[in-house]
């Protein structure tokens, strides 16, 4: 069952944070697309709304090929609107045996770690964040509306 919830307070952010939007499906290959269509309905607005459904649908892949099946099968995706007119876009899942690392620009031949280059190289931040229970939390950080010149 697929939950989508909009604009709810956060109780693990600051005060100058609020969630813009938050969607919960299972953790499967065919909800991948689900995610996609959710970010660019949250981005529909934005001009640029190619690179947070780019970035997501990346680390929504992810989470489908690595995390466990523990805690439901779930991935959680927020979209939180963040301090200085940025976005922070989070995938939330049950966590794995391995992180998130983008692979060096110099592996062109390696199997993996290509789509966290595009999230690294796309955003202006992004990491990970490994919860009290195991979960796997992966983010990124872009401007609210457009980008930058230089991009």
């Amino acid at each position: 069952m697929t939950r989508i919830s909009t604009p709810i307070p956060s109780p693990r952010s600051a005060a100058d944070t609020a969630i813009r939007a938050c969607l919960t499906v299972p953790c499967r290959p065919e909800q991948v697309r689900v995610v996609r269509e959710f970010i660019r309905q949250v981005f529909r607005d934005d001009p640029d709304a190619d690179i947070p459904v780019l970035l997501t649908s990346e680390l929504a892949t992810n989470s489908v090929l690595y995390s466990w099946p523990r805690l439901g099968g779930t991935m959680m995706v927020t979209v939180s609107d963040i301090e200085d007119g940025m976005v922070r876009v989070e995938v939330a899942d049950a966590g794995g045996l391995s992180v998130p690392v983008p692979q060096d620009e110099n592996d062109d031949w390696a199997e993996s770690g290509h789509g966290l280059r595009l999230v690294r190289d796309l955003s202006d931040q992004m990491s990970y964040r490994i919860e009290a229970d195991g979960g796997l939390v992966t983010w990124f950080v872009i401007p609210s509306c457009g980008r930058d010149a230089d991009r």
